[in-house]
Protein backbone atom coordinates (compact mmCIF):
# COMPACT_ATOMS: atom_id res chain seq x y z
CA UNK A 1 0.00 0.00 0.00
CA UNK A 2 1.49 3.40 -1.27
CA UNK A 3 1.74 6.17 1.50
CA UNK A 4 -0.10 8.93 1.77
CA UNK A 5 3.16 11.02 1.12
CA UNK A 6 3.33 8.79 -2.21
CA UNK A 7 -0.27 9.61 -2.80
CA UNK A 8 0.41 13.25 -2.76
CA UNK A 9 3.66 13.02 -4.87
CA UNK A 10 1.73 11.17 -7.85
CA UNK A 11 -1.17 13.85 -7.50
CA UNK A 12 0.98 16.86 -8.21
CA UNK A 13 2.38 15.65 -11.53
CA UNK A 14 -0.89 16.87 -12.93
CA UNK A 15 -2.56 19.95 -12.89
CA UNK A 16 -6.12 20.32 -13.50
CA UNK A 17 -9.74 21.77 -12.84
CA UNK A 18 -10.02 19.08 -10.67
CA UNK A 19 -7.41 19.93 -8.09
CA UNK A 20 -9.44 22.74 -7.25
CA UNK A 21 -12.27 20.26 -6.15
CA UNK A 22 -13.37 21.00 -3.06
CA UNK A 23 -12.03 24.48 -3.12
CA UNK A 24 -15.62 25.81 -2.16
CA UNK A 25 -15.53 23.32 0.85
CA UNK A 26 -12.19 24.66 2.76
CA UNK A 27 -13.18 28.25 1.76
CA UNK A 28 -16.56 27.67 3.95
CA UNK A 29 -14.92 26.06 7.07
CA UNK A 30 -12.34 28.54 7.26
CA UNK A 31 -14.54 31.52 6.45
CA UNK A 32 -17.03 30.20 9.14
CA UNK A 33 -14.36 30.05 11.54
CA UNK A 34 -13.12 32.87 11.06
CA UNK A 35 -16.76 34.91 11.23
CA UNK A 36 -16.97 32.90 14.82
CA UNK A 37 -13.31 34.07 16.41
CA UNK A 38 -13.86 36.65 18.86
CA UNK A 39 -11.12 38.69 18.72
CA UNK A 40 -11.94 38.97 14.85
CA UNK A 41 -15.98 39.54 15.97
CA UNK A 42 -14.45 42.60 18.14
CA UNK A 43 -12.03 43.67 15.11
CA UNK A 44 -15.14 43.93 12.98
CA UNK A 45 -17.30 45.87 15.92
CA UNK A 46 -14.65 48.13 16.14
CA UNK A 47 -14.15 49.24 12.66
CA UNK A 48 -17.81 49.42 12.58
CA UNK A 49 -17.94 52.16 15.53
CA UNK A 50 -14.64 53.66 13.63
CA UNK A 51 -16.63 54.19 10.69
CA UNK A 52 -19.57 55.75 12.11
CA UNK A 53 -18.21 58.03 14.30
CA UNK A 54 -15.44 59.18 11.58
CA UNK A 55 -17.44 61.73 9.83
CA UNK A 56 -18.94 63.62 12.84
CA UNK A 57 -15.67 63.40 14.96
CA UNK A 58 -13.66 65.05 12.06
CA UNK A 59 -16.52 68.11 11.81
CA UNK A 60 -17.01 68.08 15.58
CA UNK A 61 -12.92 68.69 16.60
CA UNK A 62 -12.19 70.01 13.62
CA UNK A 63 -13.37 73.06 13.86
CA UNK A 64 -14.09 75.42 11.17
CA UNK A 65 -11.18 74.13 9.19
CA UNK A 66 -12.82 71.38 7.85
CA UNK A 67 -16.06 73.16 7.20
CA UNK A 68 -17.15 73.07 3.43
CA UNK A 69 -20.28 75.51 3.31
CA UNK A 70 -20.91 76.88 -0.16
CA UNK A 71 -23.05 79.87 1.24
CA UNK A 72 -23.26 82.11 4.13
CA UNK A 73 -25.34 81.32 7.51
CA UNK A 74 -26.72 84.59 7.78
CA UNK A 75 -29.95 85.07 7.39
CA UNK A 76 -29.84 88.61 7.35
CA UNK A 77 -28.02 91.88 8.04
CA UNK A 78 -29.21 95.48 9.41
CA UNK A 79 -26.63 97.75 8.07
CA UNK A 80 -26.37 101.44 10.25
CA UNK A 81 -24.73 103.56 7.81
CA UNK A 82 -23.38 106.59 10.30
CA UNK A 83 -21.17 108.05 7.28
CA UNK A 84 -21.27 110.34 4.67
CA UNK A 85 -20.88 107.72 2.23
CA UNK A 86 -23.93 106.39 -0.34
CA UNK A 87 -25.06 102.67 0.17
CA UNK A 88 -28.21 101.51 -0.86
CA UNK A 89 -28.75 97.55 0.56
CA UNK A 90 -30.15 96.36 -2.99
CA UNK A 91 -26.37 96.99 -4.26
CA UNK A 92 -24.34 95.51 -1.20
CA UNK A 93 -23.01 92.29 -2.23
CA UNK A 94 -25.22 92.33 -5.18
CA UNK A 95 -22.53 90.16 -7.01
CA UNK A 96 -21.00 88.09 -3.78
CA UNK A 97 -22.67 84.56 -4.40
CA UNK A 98 -21.47 83.77 -0.99
CA UNK A 99 -23.86 86.25 0.15
CA UNK A 100 -26.55 85.56 -2.02
CA UNK A 101 -28.91 83.93 0.76
CA UNK A 102 -28.33 87.05 2.96
CA UNK A 103 -30.68 90.03 2.95
CA UNK A 104 -29.29 93.43 3.59
CA UNK A 105 -31.28 95.76 5.45
CA UNK A 106 -30.60 100.19 5.88
CA UNK A 107 -31.73 101.39 9.52
CA UNK A 108 -31.19 103.96 11.35
CA UNK A 109 -29.94 103.50 14.90
CA UNK A 110 -32.83 104.83 17.58
CA UNK A 111 -31.53 106.32 20.41
CA UNK A 112 -31.73 104.33 23.32
CA UNK A 113 -32.00 101.16 22.03
CA UNK A 114 -28.85 99.20 21.81
CA UNK A 115 -28.25 97.44 18.02
CA UNK A 116 -28.02 94.01 19.25
CA UNK A 117 -31.42 94.16 20.26
CA UNK A 118 -34.22 93.08 18.34
CA UNK A 119 -31.56 89.85 16.20
CA UNK A 120 -32.54 86.72 15.98
CA UNK A 121 -29.74 83.87 16.67
CA UNK A 122 -29.45 84.03 12.96
CA UNK A 123 -28.94 87.85 12.53
CA UNK A 124 -25.93 90.67 13.03
CA UNK A 125 -26.17 94.02 12.29
CA UNK A 126 -23.38 96.46 11.15
CA UNK A 127 -22.19 99.54 12.53
CA UNK A 128 -20.38 101.80 10.09
CA UNK A 129 -19.09 105.28 11.52
CA UNK A 130 -16.14 107.58 10.29
CA UNK A 131 -13.92 108.46 13.32
CA UNK A 132 -12.21 112.35 14.02
CA UNK A 133 -8.68 111.48 11.76
CA UNK A 134 -10.81 110.37 9.20
CA UNK A 135 -10.84 106.31 8.45
CA UNK A 136 -13.38 104.19 8.63
CA UNK A 137 -14.53 101.72 11.30
CA UNK A 138 -16.81 98.57 10.93
CA UNK A 139 -18.32 96.95 14.07
CA UNK A 140 -20.26 93.82 13.83
CA UNK A 141 -22.73 92.85 16.38
CA UNK A 142 -24.74 89.69 16.75
CA UNK A 143 -27.34 88.80 19.33
CA UNK A 144 -26.77 87.12 22.70
CA UNK A 145 -27.84 83.90 21.98
CA UNK A 146 -26.40 83.77 18.59
CA UNK A 147 -25.74 80.57 16.78
CA UNK A 148 -23.07 81.91 14.85
CA UNK A 149 -19.37 81.39 14.77
CA UNK A 150 -16.24 83.36 14.41
CA UNK A 151 -15.53 82.00 10.86
CA UNK A 152 -19.53 82.69 10.17
CA UNK A 153 -18.78 86.33 11.31
CA UNK A 154 -15.05 87.08 9.39
CA UNK A 155 -16.41 87.45 5.62
CA UNK A 156 -18.53 90.32 6.41
CA UNK A 157 -15.74 92.40 7.41
CA UNK A 158 -14.22 91.75 4.27
CA UNK A 159 -17.50 92.48 2.53
CA UNK A 160 -17.91 95.73 4.42
CA UNK A 161 -14.15 97.28 3.07
CA UNK A 162 -15.08 96.65 -0.15
CA UNK A 163 -18.45 98.44 0.17
CA UNK A 164 -16.64 101.29 2.05
CA UNK A 165 -14.03 101.04 -1.01
CA UNK A 166 -16.58 100.95 -3.99
CA UNK A 167 -19.11 103.63 -1.79
CA UNK A 168 -16.09 105.94 -2.13
CA UNK A 169 -15.09 105.67 -5.73
CA UNK A 170 -18.72 106.25 -6.20
CA UNK A 171 -19.11 109.37 -4.34
CA UNK A 172 -16.02 110.33 -6.27
CA UNK A 173 -18.43 110.59 -8.77
CA UNK A 174 -16.51 107.25 -10.75
CA UNK A 175 -19.65 105.32 -13.23
CA UNK A 176 -20.34 101.66 -12.42
CA UNK A 177 -18.34 100.54 -14.97
CA UNK A 178 -14.92 102.40 -13.61
CA UNK A 179 -15.64 101.10 -10.31
CA UNK A 180 -15.83 97.57 -11.40
CA UNK A 181 -12.88 97.90 -13.22
CA UNK A 182 -11.24 99.26 -9.88
CA UNK A 183 -12.63 97.11 -7.30
CA UNK A 184 -12.11 94.02 -9.58
CA UNK A 185 -11.10 91.06 -8.01
CA UNK A 186 -7.21 89.41 -9.17
CA UNK A 187 -5.56 86.38 -8.05
CA UNK A 188 -1.83 85.72 -8.04
CA UNK A 189 0.28 82.53 -8.55
CA UNK A 190 4.04 81.58 -7.71
CA UNK A 191 5.64 78.96 -9.39
CA UNK A 192 9.62 77.52 -9.65
CA UNK A 193 11.10 76.71 -12.99
CA UNK A 194 9.71 73.06 -12.22
CA UNK A 195 6.48 74.01 -11.97
CA UNK A 196 6.56 76.28 -14.46
CA UNK A 197 7.79 73.39 -17.19
CA UNK A 198 4.59 70.98 -16.15
CA UNK A 199 2.12 71.25 -18.37
CA UNK A 200 -0.09 69.19 -16.55
CA UNK A 201 -0.53 72.02 -13.88
CA UNK A 202 -1.58 69.23 -11.16
CA UNK A 203 -1.88 69.98 -6.95
CA UNK A 204 1.52 67.75 -6.56
CA UNK A 205 0.38 68.25 -2.65
CA UNK A 206 -3.48 66.54 -3.09
CA UNK A 207 -2.08 64.00 -5.38
CA UNK A 208 0.09 63.12 -2.45
CA UNK A 209 -2.86 63.60 0.17
CA UNK A 210 -4.75 61.07 -1.86
CA UNK A 211 -2.25 58.69 -2.66
CA UNK A 212 -1.09 58.29 0.83
CA UNK A 213 -5.18 57.78 2.23
CA UNK A 214 -5.58 55.18 -0.58
CA UNK A 215 -1.69 53.24 -0.33
CA UNK A 216 -2.81 53.16 3.47
CA UNK A 217 -5.87 51.21 2.90
CA UNK A 218 -3.83 49.23 0.34
CA UNK A 219 -1.44 48.14 3.17
CA UNK A 220 -3.69 48.23 5.80
CA UNK A 221 -5.42 45.23 3.43
CA UNK A 222 -2.91 43.35 2.64
CA UNK A 223 -1.27 42.93 5.80
CA UNK A 224 -4.53 41.85 7.37
CA UNK A 225 -4.68 39.37 4.76
CA UNK A 226 -1.52 37.81 4.42
CA UNK A 227 -1.70 37.47 8.40
CA UNK A 228 -4.80 35.60 8.31
CA UNK A 229 -3.40 33.06 5.39
CA UNK A 230 -0.08 32.61 7.12
CA UNK A 231 -1.79 31.59 10.38
CA UNK A 232 -4.23 29.38 9.33
CA UNK A 233 -1.64 27.42 6.83
CA UNK A 234 0.35 27.35 9.85
CA UNK A 235 -1.63 26.27 12.47
CA UNK A 236 -3.19 22.95 10.79
CA UNK A 237 0.31 21.91 9.78
CA UNK A 238 1.33 22.23 13.42
CA UNK A 239 -1.85 20.48 14.74
CA UNK A 240 -1.68 17.83 11.90
CA UNK A 241 -5.38 18.79 11.12
CA UNK A 242 -4.19 19.04 7.13
CA UNK A 243 -3.16 16.01 7.10
CA UNK A 244 -6.86 14.92 7.79
CA UNK A 245 -7.82 17.68 5.50
CA UNK A 246 -6.21 15.92 2.40
CA UNK A 247 -7.38 12.90 2.59
CA UNK A 248 -10.90 14.37 0.63
CA UNK A 249 -9.41 17.16 -0.77
CA UNK A 250 -6.81 18.30 -3.38
CA UNK A 251 -3.71 20.68 -2.26
CA UNK A 252 -4.08 23.32 -4.25
CA UNK A 253 -7.83 23.22 -3.34
CA UNK A 254 -6.70 23.48 0.50
CA UNK A 255 -4.50 26.68 -0.40
CA UNK A 256 -7.46 28.46 -2.72
CA UNK A 257 -9.68 27.52 -0.31
CA UNK A 258 -8.17 29.40 2.48
CA UNK A 259 -6.85 32.66 0.74
CA UNK A 260 -10.42 33.08 -0.55
CA UNK A 261 -11.47 32.71 2.88
CA UNK A 262 -9.26 35.09 4.53
CA UNK A 263 -9.47 37.94 1.60
CA UNK A 264 -13.25 37.71 1.70
CA UNK A 265 -13.09 37.65 5.59
CA UNK A 266 -10.83 40.73 5.28
CA UNK A 267 -12.45 42.74 2.72
CA UNK A 268 -16.02 42.14 4.28
CA UNK A 269 -14.38 44.40 7.08
CA UNK A 270 -13.49 46.98 4.48
CA UNK A 271 -16.62 46.70 3.39
CA UNK A 272 -18.61 47.47 6.59
CA UNK A 273 -16.28 50.18 7.28
CA UNK A 274 -17.39 51.62 4.12
CA UNK A 275 -20.78 51.28 4.28
CA UNK A 276 -20.45 52.73 8.18
CA UNK A 277 -18.52 55.66 6.90
CA UNK A 278 -21.35 56.54 3.77
CA UNK A 279 -24.15 56.48 6.75
CA UNK A 280 -21.84 58.29 8.65
CA UNK A 281 -21.53 60.75 5.68
CA UNK A 282 -24.76 60.76 4.67
CA UNK A 283 -26.46 61.44 8.34
CA UNK A 284 -23.69 64.09 8.98
CA UNK A 285 -24.61 65.78 5.58
CA UNK A 286 -28.07 66.34 7.13
CA UNK A 287 -26.92 67.37 10.06
CA UNK A 288 -24.25 69.64 9.55
CA UNK A 289 -25.22 70.93 6.41
CA UNK A 290 -22.08 69.46 4.18
CA UNK A 291 -22.93 68.73 0.47
CA UNK A 292 -23.70 64.86 -0.44
CA UNK A 293 -21.00 62.60 -1.75
CA UNK A 294 -21.44 63.19 -5.22
CA UNK A 295 -21.14 67.17 -5.12
CA UNK A 296 -18.10 66.48 -2.42
CA UNK A 297 -16.54 64.37 -5.55
CA UNK A 298 -17.40 67.27 -7.92
CA UNK A 299 -15.17 69.58 -5.50
CA UNK A 300 -12.22 67.05 -5.12
CA UNK A 301 -11.99 67.06 -8.78
CA UNK A 302 -11.96 70.89 -9.40
CA UNK A 303 -10.24 71.60 -6.23
CA UNK A 304 -7.87 68.38 -6.52
CA UNK A 305 -7.42 68.73 -9.69
CA UNK A 306 -8.60 64.96 -10.25
CA UNK A 307 -9.36 64.76 -13.85
CA UNK A 308 -11.06 61.14 -13.33
CA UNK A 309 -12.19 61.12 -9.99
CA UNK A 310 -15.62 60.14 -9.44
CA UNK A 311 -17.94 56.42 -8.36
CA UNK A 312 -16.21 54.78 -10.82
CA UNK A 313 -12.66 55.48 -9.16
CA UNK A 314 -14.05 53.31 -6.26
CA UNK A 315 -14.48 50.24 -8.76
CA UNK A 316 -11.32 50.72 -10.24
CA UNK A 317 -9.54 51.11 -6.82
CA UNK A 318 -11.63 47.51 -5.48
CA UNK A 319 -9.76 45.66 -8.73
CA UNK A 320 -6.22 46.86 -8.23
CA UNK A 321 -6.35 46.07 -4.58
CA UNK A 322 -7.98 42.43 -5.33
CA UNK A 323 -5.84 41.54 -7.49
CA UNK A 324 -2.75 42.94 -5.66
CA UNK A 325 -3.96 41.31 -2.09
CA UNK A 326 -4.80 37.60 -3.96
CA UNK A 327 -0.60 37.84 -5.44
CA UNK A 328 0.44 38.50 -1.71
CA UNK A 329 -1.92 36.23 -0.42
CA UNK A 330 -0.43 33.72 -2.05
CA UNK A 331 3.04 34.44 -1.52
CA UNK A 332 1.91 34.20 1.55
CA UNK A 333 0.25 30.87 1.24
CA UNK A 334 3.32 29.73 -0.18
CA UNK A 335 5.86 30.71 2.36
CA UNK A 336 3.56 29.27 5.50
CA UNK A 337 3.59 25.87 4.21
CA UNK A 338 7.50 26.24 4.13
CA UNK A 339 6.93 26.29 8.32
CA UNK A 340 6.25 23.33 10.71
CA UNK A 341 5.68 25.34 13.54
CA UNK A 342 3.89 28.51 15.23
CA UNK A 343 7.75 29.90 15.91
CA UNK A 344 8.43 29.94 12.02
CA UNK A 345 5.45 32.43 11.59
CA UNK A 346 7.10 35.75 12.01
CA UNK A 347 9.41 34.56 9.39
CA UNK A 348 6.55 33.40 6.95
CA UNK A 349 5.55 36.59 7.06
CA UNK A 350 8.46 38.62 5.75
CA UNK A 351 8.55 37.75 2.40
CA UNK A 352 4.51 38.89 1.78
CA UNK A 353 5.08 42.05 4.54
CA UNK A 354 8.47 43.04 2.80
CA UNK A 355 6.81 43.51 -0.64
CA UNK A 356 4.16 45.17 0.92
CA UNK A 357 5.82 47.76 2.56
CA UNK A 358 8.40 48.49 -0.35
CA UNK A 359 5.18 48.84 -2.57
CA UNK A 360 3.40 51.68 -0.11
CA UNK A 361 6.90 53.47 0.32
CA UNK A 362 7.75 53.53 -3.29
CA UNK A 363 4.22 54.44 -3.93
CA UNK A 364 4.09 57.50 -1.62
CA UNK A 365 7.99 58.80 -3.33
CA UNK A 366 7.00 58.53 -7.14
CA UNK A 367 3.66 60.45 -6.80
CA UNK A 368 6.20 63.63 -6.31
CA UNK A 369 7.80 62.52 -8.89
CA UNK A 370 7.87 64.80 -12.07
CA UNK A 371 8.28 62.23 -14.86
CA UNK A 372 6.12 60.10 -17.19
CA UNK A 373 8.54 57.34 -17.14
CA UNK A 374 8.38 56.82 -13.15
CA UNK A 375 4.20 57.21 -13.30
CA UNK A 376 4.65 54.38 -16.52
CA UNK A 377 6.69 52.26 -14.73
CA UNK A 378 4.87 52.41 -10.91
CA UNK A 379 1.46 51.42 -12.59
CA UNK A 380 3.26 48.48 -14.71
CA UNK A 381 5.53 47.28 -12.02
CA UNK A 382 3.27 44.86 -10.45
CA UNK A 383 4.43 45.77 -6.59
CA UNK A 384 3.60 49.05 -7.32
CA UNK A 385 1.00 49.20 -9.85
CA UNK A 386 -1.75 48.36 -6.47
CA UNK A 387 -0.33 51.20 -4.82
CA UNK A 388 -0.42 53.82 -7.12
CA UNK A 389 -1.88 52.30 -10.59
CA UNK A 390 -5.55 53.55 -9.53
CA UNK A 391 -4.34 56.91 -8.53
CA UNK A 392 -2.47 57.97 -11.62
CA UNK A 393 -5.47 57.17 -13.39
CA UNK A 394 -7.46 59.64 -11.06
CA UNK A 395 -4.71 62.45 -11.58
CA UNK A 396 -4.77 61.80 -15.12
CA UNK A 397 -1.13 61.00 -16.02
CA UNK A 398 -2.01 58.03 -17.16
CA UNK A 399 -5.38 56.77 -19.39
CA UNK A 400 -7.60 53.88 -19.15
CA UNK A 401 -5.95 51.78 -21.28
CA UNK A 402 -2.98 51.86 -19.53
CA UNK A 403 -5.18 51.15 -16.28
CA UNK A 404 -6.42 47.94 -17.93
CA UNK A 405 -2.66 46.96 -18.99
CA UNK A 406 -1.45 47.34 -15.77
CA UNK A 407 -4.16 44.82 -14.21
CA UNK A 408 -3.41 42.54 -17.05
CA UNK A 409 0.06 42.48 -15.81
CA UNK A 410 -0.84 41.73 -12.02
CA UNK A 411 -2.99 38.64 -13.67
CA UNK A 412 -0.48 37.26 -15.43
CA UNK A 413 1.74 37.24 -12.05
CA UNK A 414 -1.04 35.78 -10.34
CA UNK A 415 -1.47 33.16 -12.90
CA UNK A 416 2.75 32.19 -12.52
CA UNK A 417 2.19 32.55 -8.47
CA UNK A 418 -0.27 29.86 -8.88
CA UNK A 419 1.35 27.65 -11.20
CA UNK A 420 4.54 27.72 -8.67
CA UNK A 421 2.12 27.03 -5.99
CA UNK A 422 0.44 23.99 -8.00
CA UNK A 423 3.90 22.34 -8.30
CA UNK A 424 5.45 22.38 -4.56
CA UNK A 425 2.19 22.70 -2.72
CA UNK A 426 1.41 18.88 -1.96
CA UNK A 427 5.67 19.06 -1.04
CA UNK A 428 5.47 21.86 1.07
CA UNK A 429 2.29 20.90 3.18
CA UNK A 430 3.82 16.94 4.47
CA UNK A 431 7.00 19.25 4.75
CA UNK A 432 8.66 19.02 8.39
CA UNK A 433 11.83 20.33 9.24
CA UNK A 434 13.53 23.91 9.13
CA UNK A 435 11.67 26.51 7.60
CA UNK A 436 12.17 26.60 3.86
CA UNK A 437 13.54 29.72 1.29
CA UNK A 438 12.43 30.56 -1.40
CA UNK A 439 15.58 29.93 -3.50
CA UNK A 440 14.76 26.44 -1.86
CA UNK A 441 10.86 25.89 -3.05
CA UNK A 442 12.53 27.55 -6.59
CA UNK A 443 14.55 24.40 -6.53
CA UNK A 444 12.13 22.46 -5.45
CA UNK A 445 9.49 23.42 -8.29
CA UNK A 446 12.48 22.93 -10.88
CA UNK A 447 13.08 19.69 -10.04
CA UNK A 448 9.42 18.73 -10.00
CA UNK A 449 9.46 19.64 -13.93
CA UNK A 450 12.17 17.61 -15.08
CA UNK A 451 10.12 15.04 -13.33
CA UNK A 452 7.34 15.38 -15.47
CA UNK A 453 5.47 17.68 -13.29
CA UNK A 454 3.64 20.83 -14.52
CA UNK A 455 4.74 22.33 -17.33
Amino acid sequence: MKSLWKQWEERSMTFSKNDLKGTGQVFSFTFLSLLKNKANIIAMVIFAVIGLLAVPAVLLFGGSGVSVQTGSALSGVAVYNETELPMEEGEIAADDNYFSGVVFRMKDREEGVSIEEGLSPEETAALITRAESGEYQIRIYASPDTELTASDLEPLEGLFQREITRAGYKAAGLSDSQIRLLTADYTTDVQTVSDYADETGEDAGSGYVIQLVYAIVVLMVSIMSVSYIIRAVVEEKSSKLVEMLLLNVRPLALIAGKILAALSYVFSILILFVVCLLVSYGVSSRIFGIPGLGEMFGIASEQFGMANIGFGMIVFMIVSLLLGCLTFAIIAGISGAGCSSMDDLSGAASASTLLIMAGYFVSIVVVNVPSGGAELFSSLCPVLSVFCSPVQYAMGTISLGMLIVSWLVQAAVLLLLAVFCAKIYSYLIMYKGNRLTWKKMIGIARQKTEKGGVK
